[in-house]
């Protein structure tokens, strides 16, 4: 046996890394879980997970994955708003300690996690190089207005819980797809055989 039979067993790294960042990411949210109502702060972070999930598909599938590590880095989202919150913003007696801290920072935040994470996508994904890869293109545009508009429509309309159960539905709704064609190893990108 050669070493670089040995070496493609297992799990790589990148995909255990995803694995991490998936785990970081939805602490938060996991452990809003154990109140006896979810709160709002934790709330806000659960959609950002399924960034994790993809990141490890995509980096399972090539370990340089531009979009797979960008997906694993979002996937971190609600554990550095956690980190940052928790410190930074002053204590509230609402006997919820550290979460309307959490949700304080969420709402500071607004829209613009959501509308730089899709920039940080379209930046990850190459360019469109064949009719399927635009087709997904298209669909990521399409979604991305969609969230964006929902988003903004319930932050008007609603109140901060509206605000974040909207933006966790609309994460895990429809992320784009990025599976494989005979020519395609991953998002737009071309595989010369």
């Amino acid at each position: 046996m050669t070493d670089s039979v040995i070496a493609s067993r297992g799990v790589s790294r990148s995909v255990v890394g995803a694995a991490l960042a998936t785990a970081a990411g939805v602490t938060p949210g996991l452990l809003g879980m154990s109140s006896d109502v979810l709160p709002t702060g934790a709330l806000y972070g659960l959609g950002w997970p399924a960034f994790g999930v993809a990141s490890a598909l995509l980096l399972d599938r090539d370990a340089l994955s531009r979009l797979g590590r960008v997906f694993a880095s979002l996937a971190l989202l609600p554990a550095a708003v956690s980190a940052v919150a928790l410190p930074a913003v002053p204590a509230a007696d609402d006997g919820q300690p550290g979460w309307s801290r959490i949700e304080r920072c969420w709402e500071w935040l607004g829209i613009a996690p959501i509308v730089a994470a899709l920039a940080v996508i379209a930046w990850g994904m190459d360019t469109a190089a064949d009719r399927m890869s635009r087709r997904r293109l298209v669909w990521l545009v399409v979604w991305s207005s969609a969230l964006v508009v929902s988003v903004l429509t319930a932050s008007f309309g609603g109140d901060a819980r509206v605000v974040a159960a909207v933006t966790t539905l609309g994460l895990w709704g429809r992320p784009p797809r990025c599976t494989g064609s005979r020519r395609s190893a991953s998002c737009g990108r071309s595989v010369n055989p």
